[in-house]
């Protein structure tokens, strides 16, 4: 039995070392785009793809423009609850201290009532537990995500609003948002954007579709 275990990790390696890649540090914000949406539209992995993208590009933002702000919850699985990881959103700005500024839900599936008033348990849960006052939500998602009875609001990043529970939920193109957020991230941002995106593929717990991808968007 050992020496069959041997064998298969040995295999599940050679087979991660034929997906890694040799790459060149890269800073332009059109590629980045681009194969930020290409992985997004085709290797989704569950909202794992997304939530990771979304994540390290909004750190990587503000780490780029020495903010002070922190970005936390994006290196969370999507299948991770708010209420499990006790915090009320995918994504969360924070101070240095911990203080929670803009909250966001990242989906590439319909953010319907029932996944609204989910968010709104978590976030009063939240709420009351730490004495904070957070009524307003970004979801970062595509315009087929949305809700029907939001309200339109029909510009290109901010599609509509919601509002449940006086919590107010903007819906942002998911797109649009990371075509804007990389424009004002700094060239070295950039950079470091690409290299932690890539070194999240290459670890053993992203799918193996996801990695495929990438391999075939640098070879072709």
């Amino acid at each position: 039995f050992g020496t069959e275990l041997l064998k298969r990790y040995k295999q599940v390696q050679m087979d991660l070392e034929e997906l890694e890649i040799d790459y060149s540090p890269e800073s332009d914000p059109h590629f980045l785009y681009d194969i930020s949406r290409k992985l997004i539209e085709e290797t989704p992995d569950a909202g794992n793809t997304p939530q990771r993208i979304c994540g390290l590009l909004l750190k990587n933002f503000h780490s780029s423009i020495n903010s002070n702000i922190e970005v936390t919850g994006y290196n969370d699985r999507a299948s991770v609850t708010s209420t499990t990881s006790k915090k009320p959103g995918d994504i969360n700005e924070e101070s240095l201290s911990g203080s929670i500024y803009k909250v966001y839900e990242v989906t590439v599936k319909k953010f319907d009532q029932l996944r609204m008033q989910d968010s709104v348990d978590c976030i009063s849960i939240y709420n009351t537990a730490n004495k904070t006052e957070i009524n307003e939500v970004i979801v970062l998602c595509r315009p087929v995500d949305c809700p029907a009875e939001m309200d339109v609001i029909g510009t290109n990043l901010c599609l509509g609003r919601s509002i449940l529970n006086s919590i107010t939920y903007y819906f942002w193109d998911i797109f649009e948002w990371i075509a804007m957020t990389l424009q004002h991230t700094t060239s070295d941002g950039r950079v470091t954007f690409y290299s932690e995106l890539n070194e999240y593929i290459s670890e053993v717990s992203t799918a193996k579709k996801v990695k495929e991808l990438w391999k075939d968007i640098h070879e072709n």
